[in-house]
């Protein structure tokens, strides 16, 4: 294996070809010669045999590969670390859920901080667990300094009325 992210690729359209149905969270390429394969727990009909099979394709996909597991995880874990952090976190959020998928809309006034604490926790959310299944989007409100705000390094200028600028720290 070159590249593990052009390797998961490849590995991602073998599952759409193969089990357009499973409903997996993560692919994650340990090494070249070890893969887990994290599915659904409420979302597929998990037999010995669909496990078998996993393997069996995975194994003459990646030759490479000496040991694939397969990890079968309840989506509510999934949803419940998204929900407490985000509430650890203090932000306001609707949630939406669809037959494979959750949405997380985080919506509000945010700072600086605030965005990239999300951005942050976002990464390793999908580093952990994959986009697969739990999405978040970002809704910013407008701001009444809205095209009427600058920075520069860490200073902040708002015009508030006329030809007044305001500096925030």
């Amino acid at each position: 294996m070159i590249n593990p992210d052009d390797e998961s690729i490849r590995i991602f359209s073998w599952l759409a070809d193969n089990f357009p149905d499973l409903q997996y969270f993560k692919l994650q390429l340990l090494d070249a010669s070890n893969l887990r394969l994290t599915v659904s727990k409420q979302r597929n009909a998990i037999t010995q045999q669909l496990i078998d099979n996993l393997i069996k394709g995975l194994l003459q996909t990646m030759p490479y590969a000496s040991n694939i597991s397969i990890a079968v995880l309840d989506d509510n874990v999934l949803e419940s670390q998204a929900i407490e952090t985000l509430s650890a976190i203090g932000l306001s959020y609707e949630k939406y859920k669809t037959a494979n998928n959750v949405y997380f809309n985080i919506i509000g006034t945010l700072s600086d901080s605030e965005l990239n604490k999300i951005n942050n926790y976002v990464d390793e959310y999908y580093k952990q667990w994959g986009k697969q299944y739990v999405r978040f989007n970002v809704n910013l409100k407008n701001q009444d300094t809205n095209n009427s705000s600058f920075s520069y390094g860490d200073n902040r200028f708002e015009k508030s009325q006329g030809s007044n600028w305001t500096f925030q720290e």
